[in-house]
């Protein structure tokens, strides 16, 4: 797992006509903003279009990745610097990748998840994401 880095789209967010720091919710994004901010998300999550959206039901169609990355967007994206104001994005978490966590070490996971999302991200505790008592799979829920 790497550790969570600034984003490196800070300018191309920039050229769309978005403040990385002040980004609005993503179903507030105007037509145009969306489309120059679709094809970054998708490098940075190393995936072609598809792997979110379903054609045969249309772009706009609604799909379980696609309700996770709006919470992402909102929950994340939106609310979250790295220490001293850095913007984060996609890139910042996903490296390129469309999984960022390996589950198959718990003590290794724990000691990644503490020091890149409550240290890093000021995420504040476990509960701030997974709630009390704990939904270790909460983004399960964001699928729908």
């Amino acid at each position: 797992m790497k550790d969570i880095t600034p984003t490196a789209y800070a300018d191309d967010l920039k050229a769309a006509g978005l403040d990385p720091l002040k980004l609005p919710q993503l179903n507030k994004l105007p037509p145009e903003q969306l489309r120059k901010v679709m094809p970054l998300v998708a490098k940075s999550l190393g995936v072609k279009c598809t792997a979110c959206h379903d054609m045969n039901a249309g772009v706009a169609t609604m799909t379980p990745r696609m309700h996770v990355a709006e919470h992402m967007w909102n929950q994340f994206v939106r609310n979250r610097t790295i220490k001293d104001d850095q913007p984060v994005f996609c890139d910042s978490c996903h490296h390129g990748s469309l999984t960022v966590l390996d589950r198959s070490d718990h003590p290794a996971l724990e000691k990644w998840m503490q020091a890149n999302f409550v240290e890093t991200l000021g995420a504040g505790s476990c509960k701030t994401c997974h709630g009390e008592p704990p939904r270790w799979r909460f983004l399960d829920g964001w699928k729908k």
